[in-house]
């Protein structure tokens, strides 16, 4: 859970210098070098969320993971498919395992470009439904 939480903060930590940057280069220009832009460093903060909740959902898998080889579970092939192993082993609630897989389905949307992307989900949002699982899990870890 602390490297999610971690990896959150940082997410925080960049938001923060790209609206600090381009409050700076509105002021002045010549801050931009190279091929760089304003609108890429729009693009950039536009995408931050998305591209921190990949890694997110990334370090909760890892987390799955290393619960299944310790507890000696078949390894699942599919993310869905280990995330329902665990809550299977754990009598983790529904409820609760909905949340995960709605983090799931978004970054799947992130990450494959669907045709019907899957209700848009903060990196709050995915921290706290990722966290309250995992503190699930460590309770039969």
């Amino acid at each position: 859970m602390r490297r999610i939480k971690d990896v959150e903060r940082e997410c925080q930590t960049i938001r923060w210098g790209t609206d600090r940057l381009l409050s700076a280069v509105s002021d002045d220009p010549s801050l931009l070098r190279g091929h760089i832009k304003q609108r890429d460093i729009r693009a950039a903060s536009a995408n931050l969320e998305g591209t921190f909740l990949v890694r997110i959902f990334s370090e909760f898998e890892t987390a799955l993971q290393q619960f299944i080889r310790d507890s000696r579970l078949r390894r699942p092939r599919t993310a869905e498919s280990m995330v329902n192993r665990v809550r299977a082993e754990g009598s983790i609630p529904l409820a609760e395992t909905d949340a995960v897989h709605r983090v799931r389905e978004y970054r799947n949307t992130l990450v494959h470009q669907r045709a019907n992307p899957a209700p848009a989900v903060t990196i709050r949002q995915a921290t706290s439904a990722l966290c309250t699982f995992l503190s699930r899990v460590q309770g039969i870890w």
